[in-house]
């Protein structure tokens, strides 16, 4: 079973609206922590509701996606498919985002589109070939939309930068910002818990893949390896909420 062009292009519309719909709203989103994650408190909380059972419906629809999936011919090649071109597409626009001051909203967008254009046409230019061999193919572009995206425009306003990195405290290449905002509050402390973060995000990388794969465990009757799941979900909850939950500032 191979992908037509039609579902190729669905996927394509799908997800150039997600990074442009990114684009309009990155000056919100980068206000605070609260206007993030909370759009403000201005949505209804019902909104909130709705984008979090989305998410569950999501994991659990590509679950039965791939228990139905595993009974069609060739859904390996789907499979591939969605890891090396989905993943090279994004993988480098949302670690940037994170780690480099001045990326900004059309260097996350050119990204995106210089990642997935190419992961649409690799399997029609040459379609006997491997599709995880695109994987650092389709990185190499993204990352070049990335960076010629973000050079190639002008920077973010220096005021929503120094908000967002006071309120969140990002690691990574934020020098420029960080100088400024300690210029201007001389009390401010960098966030300096960068092994105790480091060590959550492994643990928490062990906790979700073991969420993600407990229910496949479930619906193939691999009680064993269920129980195991289950257990490293558990011990992964545990240290979570004592490193890294109970660790979080008040404010």
């Amino acid at each position: 079973m191979r992908l037509s062009a039609l579902d190729l292009g669905i996927i394509a519309v799908y997800l150039i609206s997600v990074a442009l719909f990114g684009l309009f709203l990155r000056r919100r989103a980068a206000r605070s922590l609260n206007s993030y994650l909370m759009g403000d408190k201005a949505l209804p909380w019902y909104f909130l509701c709705v984008s979090n059972a989305s998410g569950m419906f999501d994991i659990s629809g590509t679950m039965w996606l791939v228990t139905i999936g595993s009974y069609a011919k060739n859904v390996n090649n789907m499979l591939q498919w969605i890891v090396s071109g989905l993943y090279g597409s994004y993988v480098g626009a949302n670690v940037l985002k994170w780690y480099w001051w001045r990326f900004n909203g059309y260097g996350y967008f050119w990204g995106m589109v210089a990642g997935l254009a190419p992961a649409l046409l690799f399997p029609l230019i040459w379609p006997n070939t491997l599709a995880l061999l695109y994987f650092p193919y389709l990185l190499a572009l993204s990352l070049a939309g990335c960076f010629l995206g973000t050079c190639f425009s002008a920077p973010t306003d220096m005021e929503t930068l120094k908000n967002f990195y006071k309120n969140v405290r990002p690691w990574g290449a934020w020098g420029p910002v960080r100088r400024l905002v300690e210029a201007e509050d001389p009390s401010f402390q960098r966030n300096r818990d960068f092994k105790r973060d480091a060590v959550n995000v492994v643990v928490g990388t062990i906790w979700q893949v073991s969420l993600t794969i407990a229910p496949f465990y479930l619906v193939l009757m691999k009680w064993k390896y269920l129980a195991a799941a289950v257990a490293l979900i558990a011990v992964t909850s545990f240290f979570l909420k004592m490193n890294w939950y109970n660790k979080l500032p008040s404010e």
